[in-house]
């Protein structure tokens, strides 16, 4: 990915911000017209301005001016590519964090949660931001060399070939260090991400640090991963140092060959000392604008590996709706036939030649030892899984017969099901927010009545701020069993056609147990498919169908 590449990526996001954009070519004129005209002042200064007082005045003021137009130019610019980085970044999230959200299940078993954590609220601002900094440093720089470069050719053309021709060969160097500079980068950036993860993971699984005494295994892991970063970066801080001395050497050289031949137009008296000193500050303007130039494009390649990453969740499409369902349509049965199941990079199957039928309005218990594949079953249910053997059909009352996979991951497929994971995950957010969570028709009546049937009401509304009491870090706590019933008051609520639970009474007392067997079986809930995943034999015997795994 080239800088024109990257320029074409943040105009998809840019391009409701555009109107800033104008502030800053506004900016880049009154820069490259600045430096210009004190390059002409310069020359005025040296040659007029010492030959009487009004002159020295005027040229005085006229240096003032020009240093206070370029000073202004500088806030114009600094504002608007600040401001439309900002904006750049919220775009650019929105749009990342939504497709991030529709990947796959496989792709966050692959890549873990983490790193997109940290992708989407890290290495996108940073990214951007050096982009949007660098690339407006890269234009003023331009528009300086440009305004510079015509000076130097009004001024003596054969002076200014020797600069021009000493440039292809500096662009000639930049691309050949610049591609070997994004590689070693890159390289560094992947330890980073890895030393991120272990902190992660770390600071997550304390508890089970503390109990284990894991206290040296982890420092030596780290001490490890600092070593191999500590690597990397004195290879590559050695790498980029010579890479810019290199640049400013031959800078300087250029201009130390200026000297020497505008020397001899001087003393020959082919241009004056105020023609000379203006040629020099021109020369010295290119010069820096080059070497700011190679500095910045040196600063946008360190967030290299971010951009690819970019550029590729930009370019993402979820898969094509294949077959939509409409909501008039009854589904009579889910027949399971002959499937099997196995995770990628695994030989082993979870589970083979299931076969089944799912009757709508069934109660299913499914059962077998841990490991069996009871989960995985559920969650291909779920469609968070498609790489599986096998059918599994949809028929509905008018005939019609689909396989799973001819459905999307979309809304409509999922809005068909409800479920308890054996994950307890609440949002920071009011408990009220948390149990009408995805429920679009949720009434007071109904909350009301699964919160007293669970025995949570009575504690909920002990609170101060009762259904209002925010969750999370500097909140209220819940134990296991008060999150589980949150997580199965929110599933109710949701009224989808079929619930899964998974385990919902792990964390369950006797009591809660009953409450929750009471719950489920509510005539309310009749016509409600449940497949629950269970050990307890108290909720065997109320189930219409057991299915051994």
């Amino acid at each position: 990915m080239n800088f024109l590449q990257l320029l074409k990526l943040l105009s998809i996001y840019g391009r409701k911000h555009f109107k800033l954009l104008y502030l800053l070519l506004l900016s880049l004129f009154l820069t490259g017209f600045s430096v210009g005209m004190l390059g002409l002042t310069i020359k005025s200064f040296i040659d007029n301005g010492f030959v009487n007082q009004a002159t020295l005045n005027q040229s005085v003021c006229k240096f003032i001016f020009f240093s206070i137009t370029l000073g202004l130019s500088t806030a114009i610019r600094i504002f608007s590519i600040n401001l439309f980085s900002e904006r750049l970044c919220a775009t650019a999230k929105e749009d990342i964090y939504k497709k991030i959200l529709h990947f796959p299940i496989q792709k966050f078993d692959k890549d873990g949660t983490s790193q997109w954590i940290n992708f989407i609220s890290n290495d996108i601002d940073t990214a951007i931001n050096a982009m949007s900094t660098n690339s407006s440093i890269i234009l003023r720089n331009i528009a300086m060399f440009f305004s510079a470069t015509t000076l130097l050719i009004i001024g003596s053309w054969r002076l200014s070939l020797i600069i021009l021709l000493i440039l292809p060969v500096v662009l000639a160097i930049i691309s050949f260090f610049g591609y070997k500079l994004r590689n070693k980068i890159t390289s560094m950036k992947g330890i980073k991400n890895r030393l991120f993860l272990h902190f992660n993971e770390t600071i997550s699984y304390i508890k089970t640090i503390k109990i284990f005494s894991g206290f040296s295994i982890e420092s030596t892991k780290l001490f490890h991963f600092n070593q191999d970063i500590l690597f990397f970066a004195k290879t590559l801080f050695a790498f980029r140092g010579f890479f810019i001395g290199l640049m400013m050497v031959l800078m300087l050289i250029s201009i130390a060959t200026v000297l020497y031949f505008g020397g001899q137009n001087v003393i020959l008296g082919v241009m004056t000392i105020g023609a000379l000193s203006s040629f020099i500050f021109n020369s010295i303007i290119c010069a820096t604008s080059v070497g700011g130039i190679i500095e910045s494009f040196a600063e946008i390649g360190k967030n290299y590996p971010t951009f690819m990453k970019l550029n590729d969740i930009s370019n993402y499409k979820s898969e094509d709706v294949k077959y939509s369902i409409n909501e008039s349509q009854k589904l009579k049965k889910i027949e399971i036939k002959n499937l099997s199941f196995k995770y990628e990079n695994n030989d082993d199957y979870a589970f083979q030649n299931i076969n089944f039928d799912i009757q709508m309005g069934e109660k299913i218990a499914i059962v077998g030892k841990s490991g069996s594949g009871k989960t995985s079953f559920t969650n291909i249910l779920l469609k968070f899984y498609e790489n599986y053997e096998g059918e599994v059909n949809f028929h509905w009352e008018n005939g019609n017969s689909i396989e799973m996979k001819e459905f999307s991951s979309n809304d409509e497929y999922l809005s068909r099901f409800s479920a308890v994971t054996q994950e307890t995950n609440l949002f920071s957010d009011t408990i009220y927010n948390n149990i009408t969570y995805g429920a679009k028709d949720a009434n007071q009546e109904e909350i009301e009545f699964i919160l007293k049937t669970l025995n949570l009401y009575d504690y909920l509304n002990s609170l101060p701020n009762k259904l209002e009491t925010k969750i999370g870090d500097q909140s209220i706590q819940l134990s296991i069993g008060q999150k589980q019933r949150i997580l199965i008051a929110r599933a109710l609520l949701k009224r989808a056609q079929i619930l899964i639970l998974d385990e919902p009474t792990s964390a369950l007392d006797e009591e809660n147990e009953k409450a929750l067997y009471s719950l489920l079986l509510n005539e309310r809930y009749r016509s409600m498919t449940m497949i629950v995943i269970t050990h307890k034999i108290n909720f065997l015997s109320k189930m219409s169908k057991v299915i051994d795994f």
